[in-house]
């Protein structure tokens, strides 16, 4: 149980850092590069580095995670990320991601690739609001920085 729990912890913190370097500095800031003399340049950056951020998790497929998990992993991953996008825009800091996406992946099986696939209904409606709410707020900061 304990090797169990600090293996928990460390994939946690390793993916929270991790995962939050790549997408939410170095990719966004790469795409706010790319849009910089585009209107909105915020919520491109933060939609595509958010797509981005949820297709990384399709490796799982080739740690054996199973077909309808991993794609449910990419949609919701990719709706969080949207979510971290707005966090990271308004708070100006990567700390907080990090703490939100550590506290989101502590769980007891984060270690494996044993997740089974939910039903579609919930995961489309839940994460659907998220994706709207997040694109939302982050075209309302735009527009106001604009």
């Amino acid at each position: 149980m304990p090797e169990m729990m600090w293996s928990s912890i460390c994939v946690a913190l390793a993916a929270g850092i991790g995962e939050k370097f790549l997408c939410r500095v170095t990719l966004f800031n790469l795409f706010t590069k790319i849009f910089e003399n585009k209107q909105y340049v915020l919520l491109w950056s933060s939609i595509f580095s958010s797509v981005l951020f949820g297709l990384f998790h399709l490796i799982n497929l080739g740690h054996g995670a199973a077909l309808d998990a991993t794609f449910q992993q990419v949609y919701y991953a990719t709706a969080i990320g949207l979510a971290f996008s707005y966090l990271h825009i308004f708070t100006n800091r990567i700390w907080p991601c990090i703490l939100m996406h550590f506290l989101l992946d502590l769980q007891p099986n984060i270690a494996n690739m044993n997740a089974e696939a939910s039903p579609w209904g919930p995961i489309l409606i839940i994460f659907g609001i998220v994706i709207i709410v997040s694109i939302i707020c982050i075209y309302a900061f735009n527009k106001v920085e604009n």
